[in-house]
């Protein structure tokens, strides 16, 4: 087992273990680490690329041959409206957003919350050239709220987020925009390491693991295993954090390191799914379940091969 997994450099005088899951009771959502220990997130919980859900119009259709055929027959009460899918609801969030910040583009916050917003909603697009587009302009709006206030975390993270969406419509282009992401989640992580749950930390340790290493581009196992590490320490709470770990151990084949933490990491998600709740997090709960089963399936089939390896 990797112990590197489960430390972390320690304050002077001081020596501690960092378990992904101190009190699998209660894995706290915050807190680890210095600072105010605020838990700072925004509204739409950041989550990997999900397929867009199609429009339905069977059930119009149905309604219209119902009122014919049954003409005669009591109203019926209306159906329930259906729910919001994820991409309409990220959609809803980016234009309420852009309209807060068109008020006044001279203000910090609506700033960095429209580059947030422009992230998401590129999550969602169709192709190349819209989320290309999107992109762009969360980055202008994260540049201007940099302009405002160089040393605003959010708008460092979130310029960093939209570089990487842009860097998903290109190839070979994709490297030159690498560094610039490394930049600004180091910056952000300067600034404030806990906002979004640790993201820059969350972001940067999976841009380490999933980039080319050198001399190609900077991908790096121990840098990644650093920050994915220490995302985990101060929100260890957070399902992506824990999961974002564990991807990253099965690349870099610790698969009897994943086997050991997956009953905790287990007992955090039945334990956060409690806490969030709503809308607002279905999209990132579709997301991190799916991301589980995979993990679990993976872990599985290895452990089974192995197995049947010592029948034979």
């Amino acid at each position: 087992m990797n112990n590197e997994h489960w430390t972390t450099p320690a304050a002077p005088g001081q020596s501690h273990a960092v378990n992904r899951c101190e009190d699998a009771s209660d894995p706290p959502l915050g807190g680890g680490g210095n600072g105010d220990g605020e838990s700072r997130h925004r509204q739409f919980p950041r989550h990997r690329r999900l397929l867009p859900q199609p429009l339905v119009l069977a059930g119009l259709l149905q309604a219209c041959c119902l009122c014919t055929l049954r003409a005669a027959e009591p109203v019926a009460a209306p159906a329930a409206p259906r729910a919001e899918t994820a991409a309409a609801r990220s959609q809803r969030l980016f234009r309420q957003a852009n309209a807060r910040w068109q008020q006044d583009t001279n203000a910090l916050e609506p700033a960095w919350q429209f580059a947030g917003a422009c992230f998401d909603r590129a999550e969602y697009s169709l192709n190349d050239g819209e989320r290309a587009e999107i992109a762009q302009l969360g980055m202008t709006a994260a540049h201007r709220a940099l302009h405002l206030d160089p040393r605003s975390a959010p708008a460092a993270y979130y310029l960093g987020l939209n570089l990487g969406q842009l860097a998903q419509t290109r190839s070979l282009g994709a490297l030159k925009l690498v560094g610039q992401m490394e930049t600004t989640f180091k910056r952000s992580i300067e600034l404030d390491e806990k906002f979004d749950f640790a993201g820059a930390h969350r972001s940067l340790g999976m841009l380490y693991r999933d980039a080319p290493g050198w001399p190609t581009s900077i991908g790096d196992r121990s840098k990644a295993r650093r920050h994915l590490t220490q995302a985990v320490h101060l929100f260890p709470g957070y399902p992506d954090n824990q999961i974002s770990l564990l991807e990253a151990e099965l690349k870099w084949g610790e698969r009897k390191t994943v086997a050991t933490h997956s009953p905790h990491v287990a007992a955090i998600l039945e334990h956060t799914r409690q806490e969030l709740k709503g809308e607002e997090w279905d999209a990132a709960w579709k997301d991190w379940d799916t991301r589980w089963e995979k993990i679990q399936a993976t872990a599985g089939k290895t452990d089974a091969g192995k197995a049947d390896a010592k029948k034979q």
